[in-house]
């Protein structure tokens, strides 16, 4: 009797290797791109001139020194942070990277980019901004767009149905609601994934990604479960702790 193939879920290196490199620069993607990672996951803000940055926070202190909010920096001001030296001296020197930048540098790799400005923007112009930025670099092959707001999702689907859109998961939210709202899959927090949570999601069309999990004992819960994937802060070491158990 031929036994089941074990179930395997992607690897998505969360905002780039961010273990051994600083998050969400272009070393941190390419650095998740030698590891053979299956998505890279990042995330992407305007400036105050509109352009795509990827960074995760919206102010700028933690990972660049300078104080104030990206959308009150214009991109050639943003262009001449340091991104890097906050990891120490040897990463010094590296950009905060426009999504231009990162599109061209990772080829043809799965993205999974998280458009952070519909946390503080009109559900509309939010989406308006995301749609031109997946037309202009090409990304609907290879990127999925992760939104926090249900509104946004919504007003996405409508202006361009052809984006694949993955939901952040809320307490209590129906799975039925969040496909309505365009989802095609959600990210649910590691420690509230549940193998009925997955049934349940798969049962209305719902693929279930848990982030950010970085440990084995996780990883291995979690593949029990079912997710389709899972965001890790340690790439490498998911990586290698799925060759040794599948």
């Amino acid at each position: 009797m031929r036994q089941a193939k074990s179930h395997r879920p992607l690897v998505v290196a969360h905002r780039g290797d961010s273990r051994n490199f600083p998050e969400n620069t272009l070393e941190a993607a390419r650095g998740a791109i030698a590891l053979g990672v299956d998505v890279i996951e990042l995330d992407v803000h305007r400036s105050a001139d509109n352009v795509a940055f990827v960074i995760h926070d919206r102010e700028l202190a933690r990972t660049t020194g300078r104080n104030g909010r990206i959308d009150s920096f214009s991109a050639a001001e943003i262009d001449r942070l340091d991104a890097g030296r906050w990891r120490g001296a040897n990463h010094a020197g590296a950009k905060v990277p426009r999504l231009a930048e990162v599109v061209e540098a990772t080829g043809d790799a799965r993205l999974c980019l998280e458009f952070k400005d519909g946390d503080y923007r009109a559900p509309e112009d939010a989406a308006r901004w995301l749609v031109n930025q997946f037309t202009r670099f090409a990304l609907h092959r290879r990127a999925i767009v992760n939104l926090a707001d249900a509104g946004t999702a919504a007003w996405v689907k409508r202006r361009d149905p052809d984006i694949r859109i993955a939901l952040d998961f809320k307490p209590g939210a129906e799975a039925t609601e969040l496909v309505a709202s365009g989802a095609s899959l959600i990210e649910v927090e590691h420690r509230a994934v549940t193998a009925d949570l997955v049934r349940t999601c798969a049962g209305a069309g719902l693929a279930v990604w848990a982030w950010t999990a970085n440990e084995p004992a996780d990883w291995d819960r979690l593949r029990a479960a079912g997710v389709a994937a899972i965001l890790t802060d340690d790439p490498a070491g998911l990586l290698r702790h799925l060759a040794q158990v599948l």
